[in-house]
């Protein structure tokens, strides 16, 4: 039976035994935890905001 180590999370560095990835995380690995975070904020961030909070900008110089 092989060991296993643990994969390090790409945000928090971490170990996890679980990691997942995808166009989100730029496909670096990312622990149960950072992974569900990272995917709640994109999708409770309302119009006009990033995966963070922040509002983007539109673009539209006045």
């Amino acid at each position: 039976m092989d060991a296993q180590l643990p994969v390090i999370c790409a945000k928090c560095h971490n170990g996890a035994k679980k990691t997942y990835n995808c166009d989100h995380t730029d496909y670096a690995e990312y622990c149960t935890e950072c992974y569900t975070e990272l995917h709640y904020y994109l999708t409770e961030s309302g119009p006009g905001q990033d995966a963070q909070g922040a509002k983007r900008d539109s673009g539209d110089a006045p």
